[in-house]
């Protein structure tokens, strides 16, 4: 039961956070922080000092420096964005990191779907699958299942999101033993959009374990670790092999520069804080235009943490 009801919650998030066009429009924050400044201001201070032994208190003048928002009121300003709260927990750097393959992540759980999507999303209220990174899939065979990808997609780096990009994530998800490994035993691109999965046998929960509960990440980040998995298997060494251990062991520690995003949001590693992070619209993304929020600010913590 519980499992039905996170996976029903997930559901409800990604629809209001990806189906713009079906969700009503979004509140427009007035309260924008653009930039800081320096600004100088005399105060009025009280001072005590003694004179001749008695004590006298009196006010001065002083100046003093600080630093303040500079802050634009009212919804509808040119500038204004509009912006979505969530809160998740995190560790911030350096304990928490972009290797949104390993622990101490910094992926936002549930809402990594909006920056490394998934291929697929299922839809338990239509019994029907929800295109993310993927455009279509079906049964070429028994244990054949083949995906087309959303061609055209570029990373927020600027690379290509092609099939090279599944089959590494996979290949990842090999050297960690994932479960989505128990069926497949291959992952083959027939060309830079269209790529198979084969299995070892006819199974039911193939789908779900290769469409939606595996991450899509980018060759650019892990490509070269995907390599060198693919050269233990070639040399058929298999989890057990000290060799694969000692690759499983380097990639945990592995720690990327950033998180590079398929999806419409993208962390900026400048807003990350103790207490809460921004996230904000990857205008490159091809799902950008389905969001309705200019920035999403994610508040640190359980419910119980974050709400007053």
């Amino acid at each position: 039961m519980k499992r039905k009801n996170l996976l029903l919650l997930i559901s409800m998030i990604i629809l209001a956070m990806l189906i713009a066009a079906c969700g009503a429009e979004p509140e427009v924050v007035t309260r924008i922080v653009t930039e800081t400044e320096t600004i100088t201001e005399q105060i009025e201070v009280e001072v005590t000092r003694m004179v001749e032994g008695e004590s006298i208190t009196e006010t001065i003048i002083e100046e003093v420096t600080r630093v303040v928002e500079v802050v634009t009121e009212g919804g509808g300003d040119a500038g204004a964005v509009s912006e979505f709260h969530t809160a998740w927990p995190y560790q911030a750097p350096p304990a928490g990191h972009f290797n949104t393959f390993v622990s101490d992540r910094i992926d936002l759980g549930i809402y990594l779907h909006i920056m490394q999507p998934p291929l697929f999303f299922y839809l338990w209220s239509d019994a029907d699958w929800m295109p993310l990174a993927g455009d279509s899939w079906e049964w070429v065979d028994d244990t054949t299942l083949q995906v087309k990808i959303h061609e055209g997609a570029v990373w927020s780096d600027g690379s290509a999101f092609t099939t090279q990009d599944v089959i590494d994530t996979f290949d990842i998800a090999r050297l960690q033993s994932l479960t989505v490994w128990q069926s497949v035993v291959e992952v083959v691109a027939v060309d830079d959009y269209t790529v198979n999965f084969l299995l070892d046998a006819p199974s039911t929960t193939a789908p779900r374990r290769i469409l939606r509960e595996v991450n899509i990440r980018p060759s650019s980040t892990y490509g070269s670790w995907a390599e060198q998995v693919r050269g233990l298997v070639d040399q058929g060494l298999t989890s057990d092999a000290d060799e694969w251990s000692a690759l499983l062991q380097d990639f945990n520690e592995f720690r990327p520069d950033d998180m590079v995003v398929l999806g419409p949001y993208k962390i900026d590693q400048d807003s990350i804080t103790e207490s809460q992070m921004i996230l904000n619209k990857n205008e490159s993304s091809f799902m950008a235009d389905w969001v309705n929020f200019d920035r999403i600010v994610n508040f640190n913590g359980e419910t119980p943490d974050v709400t007053p």
